[in-house]
């Protein structure tokens, strides 16, 4: 796995953290498939524990127990293994709500040397003011967490789709918070 400088590097000098035109997305996937061990693992592993759910009894209409038992460790691995976030300063929460919808909240606290480095990337690529620091804590974790909709679609065999609900960040002295809410849900 890379380490989170090279991720946070990478990410800042492919996008200049501009939304417009899926940039972020490409860049997020790029930096995916360039770590196919790790993604590899991580779909052996959740197509696993999605085939051994099916075994007990889980079905396509009632994705969400699936999700809401799995979908905690499965984020965790995620952020992890395949990305480059400290699973000392992550919170993961899982909840149903409906059959297909999932509800995701992604607490994520950045130390001071992420933030450095995060600092040290934008500085680098001159980019480097108050909008661009908050944008760049919320754009990595967000991104990230988006990402895996891909893969989870993959191992469900339908589409699926994680969309933000809601998004603060608290910045402080010394660290960074971000709480994340979002919705996975199957689409038709």
């Amino acid at each position: 796995m890379r380490s989170f400088k090279e991720f946070a590097e990478r990410i800042v000098e492919k996008t200049g953290l501009d939304v417009v035109g899926g940039l972020i997305e490409v860049t997020f996937l790029e930096y995916i498939t360039e770590n196919q061990d790790e993604l590899s693992a991580f779909e052996i592993g959740a197509k696993r524990l999605y085939e051994e759910w099916q075994e007990e009894g889980g079905s396509f209409l009632a994705e969400t127990d699936f999700f809401v038992k799995h979908g905690a460790h499965l984020f965790y691995l995620w952020l992890t293994e395949v990305f480059p976030f400290n699973i000392e300063n992550l919170s993961i929460n899982v909840t149903a709500h409906g059959a297909v919808d999932s509800q995701y909240s992604i607490q994520y606290n950045y130390q001071i040397d992420e933030i450095i480095l995060i600092r040290t990337a934008l500085k680098k690529h001159g980019l480097l003011n108050d909008q661009a620091l908050e944008n760049s804590y919320t754009f990595f974790l967000t991104n990230a967490v988006k990402s895996i909709s891909r893969t989870f679609s993959s191992i469900i065999n339908m589409d699926y789709k994680i969309f933000t609900a809601n998004l603060i960040c608290n910045q402080e002295d010394f660290s960074v918070t971000v709480d994340y809410e979002a919705a996975g849900r199957i689409r038709k």
